[in-house]
């Protein structure tokens, strides 16, 4: 079995690939070059025309590596109150509309991961936040690089949604949490590292100090 790309047009194309009916393989046996006017480089030029056995036909593929993305870079806000984690449900004017997820954001030019945390929770949720200590960096499928940081609120914190980017907020247990059929893959994915210890993590090790005050 053998088919031929000819190229014959100047600017970078793509093809698709093409699958066996019969075998399930890809294959791409022969490439011809051929040059247009005259033998100077500046006169050769490449387009894709594709011939096939009639057992080839096109496979549809999408583009999910994501290392061909640009990258980005986000922060993660993880805080915790007696065995909740402060979660929110997004506006359906954002990306991932009405999902469940920590809150957070990303990163703008010049900022450092604290200050991006301390702003997205002031733009999110109205209030001040106090960066703890990175507990874990990922990357999700569309190359965002998050670092997950724990934070804290300060003591009688009153939580105001901004409605353009936060539609509720929650204090759920990581139980209540997983059970969300619209929690972000990415924080599934954050609270299993935790689950297998990939990073050191309590939910009752940060108290908020009137909270502390009560449990001594």
């Amino acid at each position: 079995m053998t088919w031929a790309i000819n190229f014959v047009q100047q600017s970078p194309t793509s093809f698709e690939p093409l699958l066996d009916a019969k075998s399930g393989r890809i294959t791409v046996q022969t490439v011809e070059y051929r040059a247009l006017a005259g033998n100077r480089p500046e006169n050769i030029a490449f387009y894709p025309r594709l011939t096939a056995p009639p057992a080839i036909r096109p496979l549809k593929t999408t583009m999910t590596d994501a290392s061909i993305l640009p990258v980005r870079h986000g922060v993660v806000a993880v805080v915790v109150r007696e065995n909740r984690l402060l979660v929110i449900r997004r506006s359906v004017q954002v990306t991932a509309p009405r999902a469940y997820c920590f809150p957070g954001g990303g990163i703008e030019p010049g900022e450092t991961e604290e200050q991006a945390l301390v702003r997205e929770m002031d733009e999110e949720l109205g209030t001040a936040l106090q960066p703890v200590r990175c507990l874990w960096r990922s990357r999700t499928t569309r190359n965002v690089q998050l670092a997950w940081w724990l934070a804290e609120l300060p003591d009688e914190t009153v939580l105001r949604p901004e409605p353009a980017e936060v539609e509720s907020y929650h204090w759920l247990t990581s139980e209540e949490m997983l059970a969300l059929p619209d929690l972000l893959e990415s924080n599934r994915e954050f609270m299993r590292a935790a689950t297998n210890r990939d990073f050191t993590f309590s939910l009752t090790a940060h108290l908020s100090a009137a909270e502390r005050g009560i449990a001594d």
